[in-house]
């Protein structure tokens, strides 16, 4: 069984669990709701819900991308891993694990007076969580700070040079970004309804986007009056790895309803979203050179982004969105009510930007050089799952 297939049997495990307790649920809020029992809806027809999400993703793992060696390293082995005193700065550890913020509207009516069936559009945006992924080194030619890499040609690590005494000046930065952002067009139907609440069937269309990029840069510049490189040349590279996954589909599941008391209601919601992902997979690079009084000239891959593996390629695959919720709803004032409540998505199988980085790289290449021997760094569809979970708090106005 392939890792795909068995990440996918897994998500749908879950989501036959979260429906089993789902209908669990219904048996024993029918032994609790009969038809006997006078439920008298709410007058208002529209509902409309505005709420502030505090929410987290799961991290994305990172290669080493910037390292650094003590004084006095001799310049073949600077920020080389595993020569003596060589350290990461910065990458062999996972980023995009912070809190995020983000809205939610939601809006609703009732398509008849006893509040049977209804029609619910809804959506929401979360944006990046700003707090990792993002990195600054640079030096006048004091520190030594390299790119680390695993050179194809030789069989061994090696490294870029950014900043190294008496040669290079520079600074390198990463940076990253993702946002996700879901919208959805469902119909509720009422299978049990009584004075102490009620159990509905959601169905309908659901959409969900998340796209993330991460983009390494150099500015570096010569300050060896010796060397091969004349003097106060630049040199501004790049690399960017950017991943889109777009799910369309049938999402359905159940939402039960308590009433506690006159004010209160408590909703228990689990559905589950099938349909199709494409995924989108986007690298490219560039290196600008600039000697002392000509043109600037630019060539084709970075470091990391290379002939080899830049491009845009598509796939498309089958894709589950399993969704758990705890939403409270507190009347505060006529028409209007509190919200507060808590939400987990899981989207399953999709691209993430630091999983297409391939550290082993053909040197031959770079500068635009013609490619001798083995194809790296390479392309490939290197996939994990995305968990979306957090709180959420906000407004209901009815009319």
């Amino acid at each position: 069984m392939s890792r795909r297939s068995f990440r996918t049997g897994k998500v749908l495990l879950f989501v036959m669990g979260l429906f089993g307790a789902m209908s669990s649920l219904s048996i024993a809020q029918e032994e609790t709701i009969s038809d006997a029992d006078e439920f008298v809806s709410a007058a208002p027809t529209w509902r409309l819900r505005g709420e502030y999400l505090h929410w987290w993703a799961s991290r994305t793992s990172l290669p080493a991308l910037v390292s650094s060696s003590p004084p006095g390293t001799i310049r073949q082995d600077a920020g080389v891993l595993g020569t003596l005193g060589a350290t990461v700065l910065y990458g062999n550890n996972s980023v995009g694990g912070g809190d995020r913020s983000g809205g939610r509207l939601t809006l609703s009516r009732w398509l008849d007076d006893e509040s049977i069936t209804g029609i619910e559009f809804s959506g929401f945006i979360v944006g990046d969580d700003f707090q990792s992924g993002d990195f600054t080194a640079s030096s006048n030619g004091v520190d030594i700070i390299s790119r680390p890499f695993f050179n194809a040609v030789s069989g061994q690590e090696d490294a870029e040079l950014v900043s190294f005494p008496g040669v290079l000046a520079g600074r390198v930065t990463v940076s990253s970004y993702s946002e996700i952002y879901s919208g959805a067009a469902l119909i509720r139907q009422n299978l049990g309804l009584g004075s102490r609440g009620r159990l509905d069937l959601l169905g309908g269309y659901r959409y969900l986007r998340f796209r993330e990029s991460l983009t390494i840069t150099e500015n570096l510049g010569s300050i060896d009056p010796g060397g091969l490189v004349p003097i106060g040349t630049t040199f501004d590279i790049e690399d960017r790895f950017s991943v889109a996954n777009d799910f369309h589909g049938f999402d359905a599941g159940l939402s039960a309803e308590f009433f506690i008391g006159d004010r209160l209601t408590l909703e228990l919601l689990a559905k589950a979203a099938i349909g199709e992902v494409t995924r989108r997979s986007t690298i490219s690079g560039r290196s600008i050179v600039t000697v002392p009084a000509n043109a600037p000239t630019t060539t084709a891959g970075g470091l990391l982004a290379l002939p080899t593996n830049i491009g845009s390629r598509v796939d498309r695959d089958f894709g589950v969105i399993p969704e758990f919720g705890i939403n409270g709803n507190l009347a505060i004032s006529g028409n209007t009510s509190l919200q507060f409540g808590y939400s987990l998505i899981l989207f399953n199988d999709i691209l993430r930007a630091g999983q297409q980085i391939d550290r082993s790289v053909n040197t031959s290449q770079i500068g635009g050089n013609p490619l001798v021997g083995t194809n790296r760094p390479e392309f490939g569809w290197r996939s994990s799952d995305l968990l979306l979970h957090g709180l959420s708090i906000g407004i209901e106005t009815r009319w």
